[in-house]
């Protein structure tokens, strides 16, 4: 294990700023580092991340985390970060091809379920099973849903304890109804959204970008107004959160600790209070792990907007 708890790091991109799907999921360092390893959290980047980008964001949030939990989150979690194709070397282009980024998350979400099952497979063989906390963001959101969903229809024998899902660029309307998204969503003993409604890149950029895509017509994000109230409970606002924040504040990162699971000081929420919410019964448990409630924190003021430590921000 690297000294911020980062256990492998893995690839679907083709190359290592390759911006095409790879045959197979690949390890950016020691081969097969997690043969074996039983229980990870992995970190999920979104749409137009550069690799040296997201790499910052999941060193930043695994920091951040740490300082909260006081060093609990490392001792506590194996940390796996994913890099795929979401983004163009050409910063222009990787704006405006949104619709090349989608079909790549669905193309990464095929090889990267491929890859889990076989962990799984080999987890098996040993008589144990394997665990998968999720932390995505943007549209790697919709890699992590249609992986779940892979991998359900495939019955493989996997684990999904926790899905924090951060600016979800996913359309709210395909987990309001019964859909292979919904379920996948609901697959998690523990799924937390966390949204905001001064996002401007879910407000703006992404109902044409799906409507060009052909993926809904001008559709709500999840990310934006938060999730269907049938979805989960465990849902929380940051409305002053523009749309690459939520690796870096301490009040995002906060709560997804607390989906994960772990002891959080209130205090380190300024101004800030926690009600206890407690969760939707799980309609398609996973396992028999219990369902764990998300405490939401409600700050009672608005914090100072901080500088992003990993600028120039690609978002």
């Amino acid at each position: 294990m690297s000294g911020n708890g980062i256990v492998a790091n893995i690839s679907c991109r083709k190359g290592c700023d390759g911006t095409d799907v790879a045959d197979a999921v690949w390890y950016m360092g020691t081969q097969d580092t997690l043969v074996g390893v039983e229980e990870f959290v992995l970190l999920v980047h979104g749409y137009n991340d550069h690799r040296s980008y997201a790499q910052c964001a999941y060193e930043k949030f695994i920091q951040q985390c740490d300082a909260i939990s006081e060093g609990a989150f490392t001792s506590r979690f194996k940390i796996v970060t994913l890099q795929w194709p979401g983004d163009q070397l050409n910063p222009v282009k990787g704006v405006v091809d949104y619709p090349g980024s989608l079909e790549h998350a669905i193309g990464s979400s095929a090889i990267l379920a491929t890859f889990l099952a076989g962990l799984a497979t080999l987890q098996a063989a040993r008589k144990q099973t394997l665990r998968v906390h999720w932390v995505a963001h943007s549209l790697g959101n919709r890699v992590v849903l249609e992986t779940i969903a892979a991998l359900r229809g495939a019955e493989v024998g996997i684990q999904f304890p926790t899905l924090a899902m951060l600016a979800s660029a996913v359309r709210s309307n395909m987990l309001e109804k019964d859909t292979y998204l919904r379920s996948a969503a609901l697959a998690p003993d523990s799924t937390a959204v966390l949204h905001s409604t001064g996002d401007d890149v879910l407000r703006w950029a992404f109902p044409p970008g799906q409507t060009i895509s052909g993926d809904g017509f001008f559709p709500e994000a999840l990310g934006h107004n938060g999730d269907p109230s049938s979805l989960t409970h465990n849902s929380q606002a940051f409305n002053w959160f523009g749309h690459s924040d939520y690796w870096f504040s301490p009040y995002s990162v906060a709560y997804v600790l607390s989906a994960l699971g772990l002891a959080v000081d209130r205090n380190v929420i300024p101004s800030g209070t926690a009600n206890y919410v407690a969760p939707q019964a799980n309609a398609t448990p996973s396992n028999t792990t219990a369902s764990r409630s998300t405490p939401v924190w409600i700050p009672t003021s608005r914090p100072s907007k901080f500088q992003n430590p990993c600028e120039p921000k690609q978002s």
